[in-house]
């Protein structure tokens, strides 16, 4: 999908040289940056800079490809189906399962956003985004046909209500949560 950079860039009188400057980047790193499926980091980069929401760099019609937006406090989170590669990881169940619970144990260490997708079973899209500052872990499944499901988890406090407490078993915890989620849209 094609963001409306240019065409905002146009409407202030700006060129893409001047945001690459004022976001401190060389102009063709920023331009590749944006191509494909910009992760949402940059996205929030370009938006301050230009002084518009992230929604408002997609053209008119990416509502209704998004699942939605989430807002905690003044933190926005687009919810979309993946736009998975042409040549996608594709994961059985066995290694979806390992690859979330190790995704799990590096959000956990992590300070910042880190994300997993891919396609589960080889046929249903799905991403994971774990954002450090709310200890959210967002999970985005599209089963086919049947729209894009949006699960949130928060790893520490819902393990710690069931008394796991150690990294190891919040993860292989979370990673059953999410099994069960999935299995039950499948």
């Amino acid at each position: 999908m094609e963001l409306k950079v240019e065409e905002i860039l146009k409407n202030k009188g700006m060129r893409m040289a001047d945001l690459a400057d004022k976001l401190n980047l060389d102009q063709s790193n920023l331009t590749k940056s944006l191509e494909g499926n910009p992760k949402l980091s940059r996205l929030k980069e370009v938006a301050s800079a230009l002084d518009v929401s992230v929604r408002e760099l997609f053209p008119e019609e990416a509502p209704s490809l998004a699942a939605g937006v989430l807002t905690m406090g003044s933190r926005h989170f687009a919810l979309v189906p993946v736009d998975v590669p042409e040549n996608p990881h594709i994961f059985n169940s066995t290694q979806f399962f390992r690859s979330v619970e190790a995704f799990i144990l590096r959000c956990l260490e992590t300070s910042g956003i880190i994300s997993l997708c891919g396609m589960y079973e080889g046929k249903y899209p799905f991403g994971l985004v774990y954002d450090a500052e709310s200890r959210k872990l967002f999970l985005s499944f599209t089963p086919g046909g049947d729209g894009c499901h949006t699960w949130v988890y928060n790893p520490r406090a819902d393990s710690y209500k069931r008394g796991v407490t150690s990294n190891d078993e919040i993860a292989n915890y979370i990673a059953r949560n999410i099994m069960n989620d999935i299995q039950e849209r499948v």
